[in-house]
């Protein structure tokens, strides 16, 4: 199957844009390849008929939460291969069809750290890489808390320090973001602090913990 034509659009003024389809959009934003179908429309509903709670959670997160509700982050905490992901960027396509995709961001914990080392090196500005993650109208943050081992619960303080500095920024604006971690509570604290865990109880937790293991039959996400 051959790449997706890109068509274009001319606005009031003349200028002429590229009308890109959500799967091209989540490419530019550098969501990974085996995430990009993922959507509400294949999210496997029926892994939540017997947990009626994470059903509603999940309505919730589809249906009714925007900027506009009051919480100003949703945490997807869970073991691998309960679809997190799959869940933040299903909510990442939902808020590509209401803002600017120049609005929106994905971001890979890990991979947003080695950008920021790569800078101490001369490797482009630090500060314009973390304005860019701060400021932007929707975010999602994947996979917080992978830098380090099973066996070092700890982050040196560099990471607290720029976790919860962008953090702070995106609720200062009431700027929504979408957050996965394999970590739970607990861990999370221990990692980061309590300061960080208290300001992420001022938005929604949802813990997947109960769901089966998606990545089993191969449904991977």
């Amino acid at each position: 199957m051959g790449p997706e034509a890109i068509t274009y659009h001319t606005d009031e003024a003349g200028y002429q844009w590229a009308r890109f389809s959500p799967e091209q959009w989540l490419r530019e934003l550098k969501v990974p390849p085996t995430l990009i179908p993922a959507s509400w429309e294949s999210w496997d509903w029926r892994s939540t008929e017997s947990l009626p709670g994470i059903a509603r959670a999940l309505r919730w997160l589809r249906d009714s939460w925007t900027r506009e509700t009051g919480y100003w982050s949703v945490l997807l905490t869970a073991p691998p291969g309960r679809g997190k992901s799959h869940l933040a960027v299903a909510k990442l396509r939902q808020f590509l069809s209401w803002y600017p995709a120049r609005e929106c961001a994905y971001v890979r914990w890990s991979q947003l750290l080695r950008d920021i080392k790569e800078t101490w090196d001369g490797y482009g500005s630090e500060a314009t890489l973390l304005e860019a993650v701060e400021s932007s109208r929707f975010l999602v943050l994947d996979d917080l808390g992978s830098e380090a081992a099973e066996a070092d619960p700890d982050s040196p303080q560099w990471i607290v320090q720029r976790v919860f500095s962008m953090l702070e920024v995106r609720h200062a604006h009431g700027l929504p973001v979408v957050i996965t971690t394999n970590l739970d509570r607990r861990r999370i604290t221990a990692r980061y602090g309590a300061r960080l865990v208290s300001r992420l109880r001022e938005g929604e937790i949802i813990d997947l913990s109960p769901l089966p293991d998606h990545r089993v039959g191969g449904f991977h996400v």
